[in-house]
């Protein structure tokens, strides 16, 4: 049953109409230890503000909404995984909504309670991917409020995708094909930085290392002691491609296209490479091998997952792990001979 007004009061030791006032966006006329009290009770018993006399009955917005961070790079939100919610949302004949926020509102438990009212939102699916402030968990813990985080490694309330068995994958369809000496190439995180990057850089990593260890072969990482920005990354790849002790085929995290046009530009055959994405990858020279990002089955998962939220918001849900699956595009060379140039 929803939680009414006058529980909220008797928990809170306040009037019924404090209780409204406060709640309605009127909490500027009581002291903030009475406000405070107030919103903090009916947030610890569970209140969700209503603004229609539907919702009011059924306790219910039908409603979503989507949260982002105002960080580009920690908030991106992929066209499939978004196809993926609003299908699944449609088929359960629930709305949609949108709430991009900085960190400073992310982490005001104050704000984060008006969140649910203003967006009329049942639940969140939080779309802030690594780095968030370890303060927004706590109120979203502390106050029971439905959430499921996407593409984000939690150990509860979240649906990621498998990518130490990504790695595994486009590591093994290298090695099958023949090739010894496989790097791993990732522009996009430094060294110093590793630790609080996107954890999929780690665990693609962790499962090409796994996948070169039991073939008895020894990983090759390729990552700079900096970030290499995309117009860097050419030369980057050039000074990588023109080492005697160069790798003959490539697990691109990131940094296919250099690779590509630095291995032509050097007169070397094309690299064969398998890379990471939400959909077949084309380069210059065909379709490549991709690991594919099961983007629209995360959404559907997550929307599964905060229904069951919603239904029960003191109840953590297990993290949800989605297998990638690798398309083959047919097109993985034989080895190349250290010295071999393309055939004119």
């Amino acid at each position: 049953m929803p939680v009414t007004l006058k529980q909220i009061a008797a928990k809170a030791n306040c009037s019924v109409m404090t209780v409204s006032n406060v709640l309605n966006n009127k909490g500027n006329l009581y002291r903030d230890e009475m406000r405070r009290r107030v919103l903090n009770t009916a947030l610890e018993m569970g209140y969700r503000p209503n603004n229609s006399a539907r919702a009011t009955r059924q306790g219910r917005y039908g409603n979503v909404t989507l949260l982002a961070s105002t960080h580009p790079q920690q908030s991106q939100l992929p066209i499939l995984l978004m196809g993926g919610i609003e299908g699944k949302l449609a088929s359960e004949d629930l709305r949609f909504s949108f709430a991009r926020l900085p960190d400073e509102k992310l982490t005001d438990s104050e704000y984060m309670f008006k969140v649910l009212g203003q967006w009329s939102a049942d639940g969140l699916l939080v779309n802030y991917t690594h780095g968030y402030p370890e303060q927004m968990l706590d109120i979203i813990a502390q106050y029971r409020i439905p959430a499921i985080w996407l593409n984000c490694r939690l150990d509860h309330d979240c649906v990621f995708p498998d990518d130490i068995y990504a790695g595994r994958i486009a590591t093994e369809n290298l090695l099958r094909a023949g090739h010894k000496k496989v790097a791993f190439v990732d522009y996009s995180a430094s060294r110093a930085k590793l630790a609080s990057a996107h954890y999929s850089i780690r665990d693609r990593q962790a499962g090409y290392e796994q996948a070169m260890a039991d073939a008895g072969l020894t990983p090759v990482i390729v990552r700079g002691d900096d970030q290499v920005h995309s117009e860097h990354r050419l030369a980057a790849s050039y000074r990588m491609l023109s080492e005697d002790d160069r790798p003959e085929a490539v697990v691109a995290y990131s940094g296919a296209q250099s690779i590509e046009v630095a291995a032509a530009a050097l007169g070397l055959p094309p690299l064969p490479m398998v890379v990471f994405a939400d959909t077949p990858i084309r380069l210059g020279n065909g379709a490549t091998d991709t690991v594919i990002v099961p983007q629209e089955e995360l959404g559907v998962r997550a929307v599964e997952l905060l229904l069951r939220k919603i239904e029960s918001p003191g109840d953590s849900v297990a993290p949800v792990q989605i297998r990638p699956k690798l398309v083959v595009a047919g097109s993985a060379p034989a080895p190349l001979k250290r010295g071999e140039l393309i055939s004119p």
